[in-house]
């Protein structure tokens, strides 16, 4: 059985989506996130902050489609990256 602060098996279903959007509010609440980050290779979020409200609004208003999936994986990326450190 799964706690709150662990991490959905499955990413895209309505208690994965549920857990990274308020794993993702609570962080932009807190403030501790870095100004900017390098995701990986090809992606430099420049405002963490604006990157964490848009993708709230983005994954809560579209995470039923599927074409939004690559969205919801950007932002558990962006999570791992912050927890490696």
């Amino acid at each position: 059985m799964e706690t709150e602060n662990t991490e959905p098996s499955n990413r895209f279903s309505e208690e994965g989506v549920r857990f990274i959007i308020e794993w993702a509010g609570e962080l932009l609440k807190s403030k501790k996130y870095p100004k900017s980050l390098v995701l990986n290779q090809s992606t430099t979020i420049v405002d963490c902050g604006h990157f964490l409200e848009s993708m709230i609004r983005t994954i809560g208003a579209n995470h039923s489609n599927a074409l939004f999936r690559p969205t919801i994986t950007q932002l558990y990326d962006f999570k791992a990256k912050l927890e490696q450190g």
